[in-house]
């Protein structure tokens, strides 16, 4: 009789499971279980990340291979998907809004190399609007009609330089992608109109938090953030002046006519509206002169005198755009 002795080797997957645990020293070592939730999940997307880093290089020595298997054999087959998939639920809790960033450019590296990212937020820091193709907006407004989902798969833009100067003033100015979480949208032209025109709602006791309102970078790109939101059904009203302010000669009222007719073409009556302001803000309010370039905030400082007084016409257009 032959007797053999065989070992059956430990299952590494086993031992990991059971027999062990991660410490972290941050002045006190304990174990990760002890450490605060932002720390955990710090953890965590720190070891995706090294994975993604992994992944990518095993998939790059993959793709070597294959190729000199093609070479050799001269035999093409259809290669099966290799995409991971990383499913988050709101990654933005416990991380501050530098961290989200961060994260989410991770995520986004994560993607290019063949895997999968979906992730439910409410953090404007995971939205970009170079990727709004790949945005979602989940909504149930009633019980009845259920639950919608809106998205954007066709082109927003017909020029690659309209898609530029849009990019542009998207960037300058990040919070932007709040509108996406927005009841309700309004868009303003620049950043005197922010400044003032929540201040005045809140002097005339309507003002709502769940209306964002945008600073477009200017009267001629409304119409781009209008192409947006008539994509996405978000509801939206957009705030412009006139200009025609007395002193401006034919060519400049026609020119401002004509960006006035631009605005007014492409909203959707059924989830837009306009308000225009007489010729621009300032003299809405009154306030008239050159104001240089500190124009918010003389213009701020403007309406919050006590001895301000807020004209009908202009208390009915502010209602009008926060009702």
């Amino acid at each position: 009789a032959k007797i053999d002795i065989q070992i059956t080797p430990p299952n590494v997957d086993e031992i990991f499971r059971v027999g062990a645990s991660v410490w972290v020293d941050d002045g006190i070592k304990t174990d990760i279980e002890r450490k605060g939730q932002g720390l955990q999940r710090a953890l965590i997307f720190a070891l995706l990340r090294a994975w993604s880093r992994i992944i990518k290089e095993d998939r790059e020595r993959a793709r070597e291979s294959d190729r000199e298997e093609i070479t050799n054999s001269k035999i093409h087959k259809r290669k099966a998907s290799k995409a991971t998939y990383f499913i988050f639920e709101e990654p933005e809790l416990f991380l501050h809004p530098q961290a989200q960033r961060e994260l989410f450019s991770s995520l986004i590296a994560l993607s290019k190399d063949e895997n999968q990212i979906v992730l439910c937020t409410h953090s404007s820091s995971f939205l970009g609007l170079e990727l709004y193709k790949s945005i979602c907006i989940v909504k149930k407004d009633s019980v009845s009609e259920g639950t919608k989902i809106l998205q954007c798969t066709s082109e927003l833009f017909s020029e690659l330089e309209e898609k530029k100067r849009f990019n542009l003033s998207y960037w300058i100015n990040p919070d932007r992608s709040e509108l996406f979480f927005a009841k309700k949208v309004i868009l303003l032209e620049g950043p005197t109109d922010k400044s003032v025109i929540p201040l005045l709602a809140k002097k005339v006791g309507v003002f709502k938090f769940d209306y964002t309102l945008i600073d477009c970078g200017g009267k001629t790109l409304i119409p781009q953030y209008i192409t947006l939101l008539n994509k996405f059904n978000i509801k939206y009203i957009a705030v412009y002046d006139r200009d025609h302010q007395t002193g401006k000669d034919q060519a400049s009222i026609d020119i401002a006519d004509r960006d006035s007719k631009s605005i007014e073409d492409v909203i959707k009556p059924e989830i837009g509206e306009s308000v225009i302001l007489e010729n621009d803000i300032e003299e809405e309010i009154g306030l008239t002169g050159n104001n240089g370039r500190n124009k918010p905030y003389v213009a701020i400082n403007h309406v919050d005198d006590e001895g301000y007084q807020l004209s009908s016409t202009l208390k009915s257009k502010i209602e009008k755009i926060f009702e």
